[in-house]
């Protein structure tokens, strides 16, 4: 009796116990989940910079200053830092694999030289992109047989070659497929195999995939067609269907690239955070070197709405100015040396080099 008294209280204390290091995993995780979450998204990264999210490698390729979206120059709390990404490393310990359309303030643009090539992944979700790179997706396997790929600009050589996979294109926009220039002939000697799963195209115009080196193979511009391709992708999963592609507005809460002091008053000026690709990068992209090279260079345009003239700098200082309870004083650099925009109040006022 006492023996079987014994074992069922044993067995209820290991139940309990189970379910109390459940929890305790749960709740590690979740809190762990947070924490990364809020890291990220106060972290200020700069160009060059390389972190690692939920097993993929980013690494900061565009930065610039940014407002609330709420706010004008005069009732702005603060500026904040944004930028674009690319994506330089997939874990191989990941099944699925989703890119981000942003990490925080901070876009995702593209994909770099080999990402993929020679991996394995059941799934694979892609946003639109600026550029694919060389080979990224060459020699992998997707075991859900479709890989989806939206409006991207730019496709680097030999990036779907052999391709484990039905390529599917959803476009509305021309897409480039580059040429690279390289003293490896060897290279292009081969012919770019077709996907084998085939490929199939839905787009507005056929004309945008010219340059494909798949032109003239499987197309499909039915979407009954199309969405069960996307189906097939994803396994069916809504959740992976209906993600959206690109940046809702209202997600980066602070992501105004375009501000101004006095929103539809004749005085004052505004400006717009851009950034440009260097002319070396353009058309090409270096094979094996995309990682190390591929940067934007931010700039800003200033419009002067009295005299309707725009000027552009390289740098933007925004400091907030102690002389008033609300304004700022914004350094613009240029070739002469430091132009200074101070603002007080509703008045706006240039200061004195």
């Amino acid at each position: 009796m006492f023996a079987a008294v014994t074992l069922l209280l044993f067995k209820t204390l290991t139940c309990h116990t189970d379910i109390v290091l459940e929890m305790k995993k749960r709740i590690l995780v979740f809190l762990a989940t947070l924490f990364s979450s809020i890291a990220c998204f106060a972290q200020n990264w700069k160009i060059g910079d390389v972190f690692t999210q939920e097993g993929i490698t980013f690494k900061v390729v565009g930065y610039c200053l940014v407002t609330d979206p709420r706010d004008t120059l005069l009732n702005a709390s603060t500026f904040y830092d944004a930028g674009e990404l690319m994506v330089t490393n997939v874990s191989d310990a990941l099944t699925d694999v989703v890119i981000p359309v942003a990490v925080g303030r901070y876009q995702v643009i593209g994909l770099t030289d080999s990402l993929f090539y020679g991996k394995t992944y059941n799934r694979v979700w892609l946003p639109e992109l600026e550029f694919i790179g060389n080979s990224a997706f060459e020699n992998a396997k997707i075991k859900s047989g479709t890989l989806v790929v939206h409006n991207v600009k730019r496709v680097g050589e030999f990036a779907f070659h052999n391709i484990d996979a039905r390529l599917c294109f959803d476009v509305s926009k021309p897409v480039a497929f580059v040429k690279i220039i390289s003293s490896n002939t060897a290279r292009y000697t081969q012919k770019q195999q077709q996907p084998k799963g085939g490929v199939v195209c839905h787009v507005r115009s056929v004309g945008h995939l010219a340059s494909s080196p798949y032109w003239g193979y499987e197309v499909a511009g039915q979407d009954k067609f199309f969405k069960k391709c996307v189906s097939e992708a994803y396994n069916g999963d809504k959740e992976w269907i209906e993600r959206p592609l690109t940046i809702i507005h209202t997600d980066l809460r602070y992501c105004k690239k375009n501000f101004r002091t006095m929103p539809g008053a004749q005085k004052g000026f505004e400006i717009r955070a851009k950034v440009r690709l260097s002319k070396s990068m353009e058309k090409n992209f270096p094979w094996g070197r995309l990682n190390a090279e591929y940067e934007k260079q931010s700039y800003y345009e200033v419009y002067v709405k009295k005299k309707r003239k725009t000027v552009v700098y390289d740098t933007f200082k925004p400091v907030a100015d102690q002389n008033v309870k609300e304004g700022w004083h914004l350094n613009f650099g240029d070739k002469d040396g430091e132009v200074s925009f101070t603002l007080k109040g509703k008045r706006i006022k240039r200061g004195r080099k």
